[in-house]
């Protein structure tokens, strides 16, 4: 599980990486829209053109966005279910669920009893 929690928190980091740059390109292409002189000869093409990549940058960053957090939100769930210590039946029918990471040691622990 370690190995399937690295990978999809680096490939979510990178889809939101991806996100930020076409958010960015999307922004600038329609800057350049916006200062075109209406004036000049084939405005309207290049007016079309850049409106056209300004909205499937927008597209991209839309669609990148959440797949990246769900993806990033994946990967931590995994690595932190990979450093489980399983799920150990105690004393009197209680059932114990923790989790240990690293991280000044935090713990999440939840016990059931019936």
């Amino acid at each position: 599980m370690r190995t399937a929690g690295w990978s999809s928190l680096g490939v979510g980091l990178a889809a939101l990486g991806g996100a930020l740059s076409t958010s960015i390109l999307s922004s600038s292409k329609a800057n350049d829209a916006n200062k075109l002189d209406p004036a000049l000869p084939g405005y309207d093409k290049k007016f079309d053109d850049l409106k056209q990549q300004t909205e499937t940058h927008a597209l991209v960053s839309n669609i990148l966005y959440p797949v990246g957090a769900a993806l990033t939100v994946t990967g931590l769930v995994f690595l932190i279910l990979d450093t489980n210590k399983g799920v150990k039946v105690g004393d009197k029918g209680s059932m114990e669920i923790g989790a240990d990471v690293d991280l000044n040691k935090f713990m999440l622990q939840t016990t059931v009893r019936f």
